[in-house]
C-alpha cells in the first residue's frame, strides 16, 4: 500500500494562469513542498468526494426501490432496535 502511495508518475498538463497562481498560492499558505504535492491533495480529495458520492447514490437507489413489503420489514426492524435500546438503558 504505502508503495502505491509514493510511486510517482512524471507527466506534464498545460493549466490557465489562475490556475497556476492558485496551486502556487496553497504551496506557500500550507508550507507544502511542492505544487505536485498540493495538487496531487486536491486530486486524492476530489476522488473521495466522487467515491462518497457514488456510495450514497448506491444506498438512496437502494431505499428508493424497496417494495412496500420490504419497507414494512425495515421498519419493523427499527423499531424493535429503538425498543431494545430503550430497555438496556433502563
Amino acid at each position: 500500500m504505502r508503495a502505491a502511495l509514493t510511486a510517482k508518475q512524471k507527466k506534464s498538463y498545460t493549466l490557465s494562469r489562475s490556475s497556476v497562481r492558485f496551486l502556487e498560492r496553497l504551496t506557500k499558505e500550507t508550507e507544502a513542498p511542492s505544487v505536485s504535492f498540493i495538487l496531487d491533495t486536491l486530486i486524492r480529495q476530489a476522488e473521495e468526494q466522487h467515491r462518497r458520492a457514488a456510495i450514497d447514490q448506491a444506498v438512496s437507489d437502494y431505499y428508493s426501490n424497496l417494495s412496500d413489503e420490504d419497507e414494512r420489514e425495515l421498519s419493523a426492524w427499527g423499531h424493535f432496535s429503538m425498543e431494545q435500546m430503550r430497555e438496556t438503558k433502563s
